[in-house]
């Protein structure tokens, strides 16, 4: 996709009402690529919302609920035994338990001279050497965590009717039994992508939270500066602030 990730112009900065009615386009099935929705399978459009809601919500990356294939290592994402409805305080919350993935890409060392290349190399970069034989540079991190959602926000609506519909059914499985590539495709009929919704709630969120607070809330080593956007007349109203405090 064309575009840094930090440019506003691709991005944009929409407002929760304007994320509510990309919601309500998921709910109706109209991103399945018709405008007659599902007609077969109707619950599609209950899952796409949920997962939708669920992304902006908690933060986290699609592969995070889908699961993903990292070559000889498999995690299966978020399973129906990884949720639970809990208080925290006076709070309703949902709870589930998620695999945080890690910055980081697995290299084939070199047998010849030790050089990391890029999994999807046939030969060594730097001395030419075959890499049918190459081993991998270690395995990816382990971090699971709970993370909590307050049921009173209005867009868990959405969540809780997928997860309610899966109990219904008797389902064990996969909480969202699709391909991370799918997801996206999702996303795409519904003229959005998987991760901007990530970036939007940490832009959303970046109005109260000082930088420690949502680098925690988005499990970021590092603080997560390249997923706020900032609204520009909000920053030319903190530069004024800080113009007058400083005369």
């Amino acid at each position: 996709m064309p575009g840094h990730r930090r440019d506003v112009a691709l991005f944009g900065i929409i407002t929760r009402t304007e994320f509510a009615e990309i919601l309500l386009k998921a709910r109706k099935g109209l991103g399945s690529g018709s405008e007659l929705g599902y007609v077969r399978e109707p619950e599609n459009a209950i899952r796409d919302a949920a997962l939708l809601a669920w992304e902006y919500l908690s933060g986290k990356r699609v592969s995070e609920f889908t699961g993903r294939h990292y070559y000889e290592d498999t995690y299966i994402g978020l399973t129906m035994d990884k949720w639970k409805v809990s208080k925290i305080g006076d709070a309703d919350v949902l709870q589930f338990y998620v695999r945080i993935l890690k910055r980081g890409r697995r290299k084939k060392i070199c047998p010849g001279c030790q050089a990391k290349n890029s999994t999807g190399n046939t030969f060594c970069n730097k001395c030419g050497a075959s890499l049918k034989d190459a081993q991998l540079d270690g395995k990816l991190k382990e971090v699971w965590k709970w993370k909590n959602l307050g049921l009173s926000d209005p867009f868990t609506v959405y969540i809780m009717e997928w997860l309610n519909y899966l109990k219904a059914q008797n389902y064990e499985g996969r909480i969202f039994a699709i391909s991370r590539v799918h997801a996206w495709r999702i996303m795409k009929n519904l003229g959005i992508m998987n991760h901007i919704n990530r970036h939007w709630r940490a832009t959303h969120d970046s109005a109260t939270k000082n930088i420690f607070e949502l680098q925690e809330s988005l499990d970021r080593v590092t603080p997560p500066v390249e997923y706020v956007h900032g609204e520009p007349t909000k920053q030319l109203e903190k530069t004024k602030q800080a113009e007058v405090m400083w005369q």
